[in-house]
């Protein structure tokens, strides 16, 4: 059975899915599927003799700088893109995070029930917290409490996550604030911003679909080369806005032996 040919004049017009591996033991790093969009971008500077009458350019140019940038928009955030863009790894593991509890009072006697934080503080003992504050009507903050090893007046005690005050101290309604570390599990994904890393090169396959114009049948496309990823990227978010995006640029570069920047090749699902 004779294979089928490729077309030579397709459109295009689905974003491409990414996926992204490491060079050297072509492990994967990536793949993404929510693009919004995907684009790619050559350019390259041309420059011609010139002189004579006018100073027009004379005979044929010669081009210089080529460039190929692959740039993609994704609809969701992905924590390994995040580390390649950062230049590190994600670290998977319990970590420490700052955390800040606004806590109404019930009723109940808070020298002997106290009051219970969302999470168990951690830290030196006897100064997991350090500070307790008391929030006015508008928010802002009016009593301060200092910790110490026994509840009294203008002090409270931590003990497994329960704050105790004397008992006079607050009263049901009362609006309590407070910033402590605590300790998440395991399962938490860590990456670090370090101003001395550099954002990783990897190599990039980019999978699209081709559709024949002429008979309408679709045919799959790949773009593939090895790139330096872009480090620059951001968060923007609006409180009546879209959902954030994450954003990926990739410059395409030669190897050390070869001159190739990347390949585009469109195929059918057959195999030799």
């Amino acid at each position: 059975m004779a294979s089928k040919a490729t077309p030579k004049k397709f459109a295009m017009q689905q974003c491409f899915e990414i996926l992204l591996r490491q060079p050297s033991t072509k492990k994967i790093l990536a793949y993404l599927t929510d693009c919004k969009t995907s684009s790619l971008e050559n350019t390259v500077e041309m420059v011609y003799p010139t002189g004579g009458a006018g100073n027009v350019y004379i005979g044929t140019g010669f081009g210089h700088s080529r460039r190929a940038t692959l740039s993609v928009e994704s609809a969701t955030f992905n924590t390994e893109v995040m580390a390649i863009q950062n230049g590190t790894e994600i670290d998977i593991d319990s970590h420490e995070i700052t955390a800040y509890d606004v806590i109404d009072v019930g009723t109940g006697d808070v020298s002997v029930a106290g009051v219970k934080l969302h999470h168990t503080p951690i830290g030196a003992a006897g100064n997991e917290i350090g500070f307790v504050y008391l929030v006015n009507s508008d928010g802002t903050y009016g009593k301060t409490f200092t910790q110490s090893a026994t509840a009294g007046d203008g002090t409270f005690k931590c003990a497994d996550g329960v704050l105790t005050f004397a008992k006079s101290a607050l009263a049901a309604g009362d609006r309590i604030a407070c910033a402590y570390t605590y300790k998440t599990t395991d399962t938490a994904q860590k990456i670090t911003m370090s101003a001395d890393a550099l954002p990783a090169t990897v190599l990039v396959s980019a999978y699209g679909v081709a559709r024949d114009v002429c008979s309408g049948d679709i045919f799959p496309c790949v773009i593939e080369g090895q790139a330096q990823i872009d480090g620059e990227w951001n968060f923007d978010l609006s409180a009546d806005g879209d959902p954030v995006t994450q954003n990926l640029t990739m410059e395409f570069v030669r190897s050390c032996t070869s001159n190739k920047m990347y390949d585009f090749i469109i195929y059918t699902d057959e195999e030799a």
